[in-house]
């Protein structure tokens, strides 16, 4: 009965202990995942935002930054049909979309192109038009107005800027490198190329870009029902809710939405208008492809120009407005509609 009772107490004993490790080891574990981040999050390291690793490593990776897509073909070029006579499109690739690099790439002598080899994520590759992607990157999303630098340098500082909701590409080139502050950028159709000094103000969270995508794609929609419809559905993605700056966005382009037939009716040739942000260009036409070379004559906030003529309704990162000629003083340009307004003039 002695002996019985000592195995009895050794036994508990030794479950005690166990038990005690097996807390001490989970406790352990939790202390050290704290602070990690999520994937596609970004987390911050005293002041600089730390971007994590994806599946796919960065010297493997391509965005496509054309809109509406690119095309991927069986055979580089533009030829319609191989050279056994098949179809050479095989699909499109869309604005956003990340795909992985097969390290080949060929000139096109003929259509004065460069084309690499690629694969989707559905396994299907082909040739795709170099020019048409940004290398060594990955999607993010502008969270904030965030100027842009000529180069990794405080005094290289550029007058254009990168709008909130606006979908970019990091560039992480081996061969530029620009430090643990600064990031290579792109915007769509490589619009606005630069470098930014603060990585705090953009999101790579794959929710993030997903919704920006989505905005994008509501607020080109021409039907006001159909863009209404498309602007509450990004609401319902899990995370984007009174915390995230994307959901003042969409809540923005909702409010505008409802009242743009009143906006339309306040905007009539002959109308006066209010310059809402500074460094807002005069463009000597109503396109920001054009770069520089577009570029008139520098706008402040609360400059007042007369409206000459409204044109077409143009995309701009989350934004989506008519150009408006204008005369500010002796010179008539195109403006922007995002950076004007009448409420203040009312």
């Amino acid at each position: 009965m002695i002996c019985m009772t000592g195995k009895t107490f050794f036994s508990s004993v030794l479950g005690k202990v166990g038990i005690f490790l097996g807390l001490l080891l989970l406790l352990l574990l939790t202390s050290c995942n704290q602070g990690r981040a999520t994937e596609g999050e970004i987390v911050t390291e005293g002041e600089v935002p730390v971007v994590p690793k994806d599946t796919l490593p960065l010297h493997k990776s391509a965005v496509c930054v054309w809109t509406p897509y690119a095309s991927l073909r069986q055979e580089p070029g533009r030829k319609t049909y191989t050279k056994d006579g098949e179809d050479n499109w095989i699909t499109s690739i869309r604005y956003g979309e990340v795909v992985e690099l097969l390290d080949s790439t060929v000139r096109i002598k003929k259509d004065r192109r460069d084309y690499m080899k690629v694969k989707l994520k559905d396994g299907k590759e082909g040739w795709v038009q170099e020019y048409l992607f940004e290398k060594y990157a990955k999607p993010a999303v502008v969270l904030q107005k965030t100027y842009l630098y000529r180069r990794p340098d405080q005094m290289t500082l550029r007058d254009d800027f990168l709008d909130p909701g606006e979908i970019i590409v990091l560039i992480q080139d081996p061969t530029k490198p620009g430090g643990k502050s600064w990031y290579h950028v792109s915007s769509r159709r490589k619009i606005k190329k630069g470098w930014i000094h603060q990585p705090k103000h953009i999101s790579t969270s794959t929710r993030d870009v997903k919704a920006a995508l989505l905005l994008y794609k509501a607020v080109t929609t021409k039907s006001t029902d159909k863009k209404l419809e498309r602007l509450r559905s990004i609401l319902q993605i899990p995370g984007i809710d009174e915390k995230s700056p994307l959901y003042a966005m969409v809540q923005g382009k909702i409010k505008e939405t409802e009242n743009e037939d009143i906006q339309n009716e306040l905007f009539k040739p002959g109308s006066k208008l209010f310059i809402t942000e500074n460094d807002t260009w005069m463009h000597s036409n109503p396109d920001m492809g054009m770069g520089n070379a577009n570029q008139m004559k520098q706008l402040t906030k609360d400059d007042i120009c007369l409206i000459l003529d409204i044109g077409e309704r143009d995309s701009l990162g989350a934004f989506y407005d008519f150009w408006y000629r204008v005369q500010y003083g002796d010179a008539e340009g195109w403006v922007y509609g995002h950076y004007t307004s009448r409420r203040y003039l009312d």
